[in-house]
């Protein structure tokens, strides 16, 4: 089973740490979207391609 909200944190915390200003997160979900709208309105990330 894959996880895709665990897949797509570990992409976010890995270019963060590799200091990258973007990532593409594929395959989205409800979900997965509906967490990174939180992240953005806690400033987070600050602007999304949904």
């Amino acid at each position: 089973m894959v996880n895709t909200l665990s897949d797509a944190m570990v992409q976010i915390k890995n270019a963060e740490k590799a200091r990258q200003k973007e990532v593409i997160i594929s395959p989205a979900s409800k979900l997965l979207q509906k967490v990174l709208r939180i992240f953005q309105q806690h400033a987070y990330i600050i602007r999304d391609y949904l």
